[in-house]
């Protein structure tokens, strides 16, 4: 039975949403994790007692956040590669009857 035209075209659009939701769920995460953040820098400044641990509090947040990036880009950049090949082995392995 053939593929009707409009399919692929349909499948891809799919994809495409699928694709932007994870980016949307990804950002959604970075933004609960600069929230925490900063929720952990307040904590850190009022329990700084001295003009150095005040001054390093804001650096300590900003390390939570770029560590927290880096890792869901490494998540992100998995889920790529993991999925091209989940779609080479779909293109070698023969479909059953």
């Amino acid at each position: 039975m053939p593929i009707p035209p409009g399919y692929e075209r349909l499948e891809a659009i799919e994809d495409l949403l699928e694709e932007h939701r994870l980016l949307i769920h990804e950002q959604l995460a970075t933004l609960s994790w600069q929230e925490v953040a900063l929720d952990f820098q307040a904590e850190q400044e009022a329990k700084a007692k001295t003009p150095l641990e005040k001054a390093v509090a804001p650096r300590v947040a900003l390390t939570l956040v770029a560590y927290q990036d880096f890792t869901r880009r490494l998540l992100l950049t998995y889920r790529h590669y993991e999925q091209g090949l989940q779609e080479r082995l779909a293109g070698l392995t023969p479909e059953a009857p």
